[in-house]
């Protein structure tokens, strides 16, 4: 196989990997949140791993940011004690 070659995943790879149920993944596609599959046959789809990767790797970065940023309200939050007394 040539590792070079775009891997393509069936339906219960990519729910696994993304931890969605089948609804939620077709309702993301919808919105246009999630990668679309592409059609292979009349009955057949899959969704190129690098799209699904990138997705994943995007809700990740989201959740860091959310974090820095409920962190960042924390820390101005809380009182500055003197020091030097």
């Amino acid at each position: 196989m040539d590792l070079n070659t775009p891997a393509l995943l069936r339906l219960p790879t990519v729910l696994a990997r993304t931890g969605l149920p089948k609804s939620s993944l077709y309702r993301l596609i919808q919105k246009r949140d999630f990668p679309a599959p592409v059609k292979l046959s009349e009955r057949c789809s899959a969704w190129p791993e690098s799209e699904v990767s990138d997705w994943i790797e995007r809700k990740v970065a989201e959740r860091r940011n959310q974090q820095d940023l409920h962190l960042e309200k924390v820390e101005q939050g809380k009182p500055r004690h003197k020091t030097g007394l």
